[in-house]
């Protein structure tokens, strides 16, 4: 006679435990805790009955960073090849390869500062800003590019010196930033 309502893999009847995560807490520590612990009770059972673990989001955490952190690497060498390439200027690409990392370290510091975790909804949000970010960057560095060898057409012959050319770079970004902030919104 079955006494029970739920059995695991056709072996007879079990009983079932979940483990609810509380808001703003970190998944990672929570089972981390959860399996010291169930280590720590296994002492304790009478023989024949034994803790089975059926679902344990770590290994999906793990994947989800893993897999994050090799796309953001794969993302910053193309950015880095794309931009020496259709620009032929290797310190523009590097304006680019140094933004992304920065911005993520910010996005980070952020993060702990308001006491958010980087759970799997957070770092799809920032997979997903990388690529906004990248391609800001691209389009600033093309404005730049741009206006620069419009001065450059304007003076022909004359050498452009590092104030002029700081202030050429700064009116080409306020003009691209101001477009890109609107179209990131």
């Amino acid at each position: 006679m079955r006494r029970g309502i739920a059995e695991l893999n056709g072996q007879g009847e079990v009983a079932g435990g979940v483990v609810i995560l509380r808001s703003g807490k970190n998944a990672r520590d929570v089972i981390t805790a959860v399996r010291d612990k169930l280590e720590t009770l296994k002492a304790s059972l009478p023989e024949g009955v034994e803790i089975v673990t059926t679902y344990d989001r770590s290994q999906l955490i793990d994947r989800a960073i893993d897999n994050l952190s090799s796309k953001l690497l794969e993302e910053f060498i193309v950015v880095a090849i794309v931009c020496a390439l259709f620009l032929w200027h290797v310190r523009s690409a590097l304006v680019a390869i140094i933004s992304l990392p920065l911005g993520l370290c910010i996005a980070f510091i952020v993060m702990h500062f308001q006491g958010l975790n980087a759970n799997i909804m957070s770092l799809g949000g920032i997979a997903i800003a990388v690529g906004a970010m990248v391609d800001a960057a691209i389009v600033m560095i093309e404005n730049a590019h741009k206006r620069l060898e419009e001065w450059d057409h304007q003076h022909p012959g004359e050498q452009i010196d590092n104030a002029t050319r700081w202030k050429v770079i700064t009116d080409a970004l306020r003009g691209s930033g101001t477009r890109v902030v609107h179209l990131a919104c």
